[in-house]
């Protein structure tokens, strides 16, 4: 899946549903496991093990129902053990498709490893996160980040110093 292309077509015009429940994981793997929940306008998706180049075309397609005009999803990525690049580009898509059609795209409490890669690919100020689905749920359409929100902190991305080659920007 690219980055510039939209998002599945069986997902864009498909009706929405006042409330669909799905799960799923990669067939005859347990890497990882999904579980998508929708409510009128917000899908929430758990996504629990690991996002890479196998298993993110199973998660896409459980999205790609909720991935319609004006829909937020929220990605709780909490559980999330691995994101590879695969991972990192449905994000963007996702971002990129529900932003063009009214929605939003938030992601969940997302690990220190993630959050310091989403910031070493000049994502961090991209992608929005919260520190939970109930805060992502209630920003969702907000357009701005938890972080920005009264009582909310930033968590420290690294403790680790500086090392040469690991350029911040």
């Amino acid at each position: 899946m690219c980055a510039s292309s939209s998002f599945p077509q069986r997902a864009r015009n498909r009706p929405l549903h006042s409330s669909w429940d799905v799960a799923g994981d990669v067939p005859g793997d347990s890497l990882l496991r999904w579980d998508i929940r929708s409510h009128g306008h917000l899908v929430v998706a758990t996504v629990d093990g690991e996002l890479d180049l196998a298993t993110t075309p199973s998660l896409a397609d459980g999205l790609s129902p909720g991935v319609t005009t004006g829909n937020h999803v929220v990605l709780d990525v909490a559980r999330m053990t691995f994101c590879g690049t695969a991972g990192l580009n449905l994000f963007v898509t996702l971002h990129h498709h529900t932003d063009a059609t009214g929605g939003s795209l938030r992601l969940v409490a997302p690990s220190v490893a993630l959050r310091r890669v989403l910031d070493l690919v000049a994502l961090d100020d991209v992608l929005l996160t919260a520190p939970d689905v109930t805060s992502a749920a209630r920003l969702a359409g907000a357009g701005r980040n938890a972080a920005a929100e009264p009582g909310f902190s930033t968590p420290v991305l690294s403790t680790q110093p500086h090392r040469p080659g690991l350029s911040t920007r």
